[in-house]
């Protein structure tokens, strides 16, 4: 069983599509994730469950693995169960923002409609939707995340990967996008703010429900507090009308597609 928990999700599945039926329906979601290639064991102990359902868990797996062992179900204590998660306040900070850059993702398809029945492309209200993911999705959240918390991580580790090549991905579209809009290539705007929305949405749940748990879980007092001072030291350093500026702009959106 080692060697299958040292391989990607994806290996496993691609070996056993079964293993990605067990895992959903402890709804870990790692048939729908376009990379998938995260460590089975990561997997595992990422998602903090309950100690009999893990074991219940990892017993199914292996039994679908090897049919030919006699498997037998790891005995677990009594413990308490799963409690509701409740984020520190820096993680809290993060997941808040998240809240924001979920409503422009959102707007896209509102945008995208425009972009695709209007004889012009509205460039002001493209570039305004560039400027939110640049400046408060990128300088002044994800920055948070790469310069600060994931310093308290393994940076080794494969989902920090995933997490990091997500972003690297989100800009090259819409540094597509910027390019699209200076030769007025309708068809690659809408294509690549489509990607955009898709790959920001799946990246959201993967942070709000998986990453930022996890980090959180492992985080001592003293680090909760200094990652908390940081980011407020990074939030000031950028000022405060940028995030003014961009949910102002938020607030435009909700007016104009609330009205249509």
């Amino acid at each position: 069983m080692q060697n299958f928990m040292n391989m990607s999700v994806k290996e496993v599945i691609e070996k056993n599509p079964r293993i990605g039926e067990i895992l959903e329906e402890y709804h870990i979601g790692c048939v729908p994730c376009t990379v998938a290639t995260c460590l089975l064991r990561d997997v595992v102990t990422i998602h903090n469950l309950p100690g009999k359902d893990e074991a219940m868990l990892m017993y199914r797996m292996e039994k679908e693995l090897y049919p030919e062992r006699n498997v037998q179900l790891r005995e677990v204590a009594e413990g308490k169960e799963k409690e509701e998660f409740k984020f520190s306040p820096p993680m809290q900070e993060l997941v808040d923002e998240h809240v924001h850059i979920k409503q422009l993702v959102a707007y896209i398809s509102e945008v995208l409609e425009l972009v695709a029945q209007d004889e012009d492309i509205d460039r002001d209200l493209l570039f305004n939707v560039i400027r939110f993911i640049r400046e408060y999705a990128d300088r002044y959240h994800h920055a948070k995340e790469e310069d600060i918390l994931f310093e308290y991580t393994d940076r080794s580790l494969e989902i920090i990967n995933v997490i990091m090549e997500d972003h690297v991905t989100a800009r090259g579209h819409i540094q597509a996008v910027v390019d699209a809009i200076d030769t007025g290539n309708r068809e690659e705007i809408i294509s690549h703010l489509t990607a955009y929305q898709a790959l920001l949405t799946e990246h959201i749940t993967k942070e709000d429900e998986i990453l930022f748990p996890w980090i959180d879980r492992g985080l001592t007092t003293s680090q909760v507090g200094e990652i908390y001072r940081k980011f407020s030291e990074a939030d000031a350093e950028l000022g405060s009308d940028l995030p003014r500026r961009n949910l102002e702009f938020l607030r435009t959106l909700n007016e104009k597609f609330a009205s249509q």
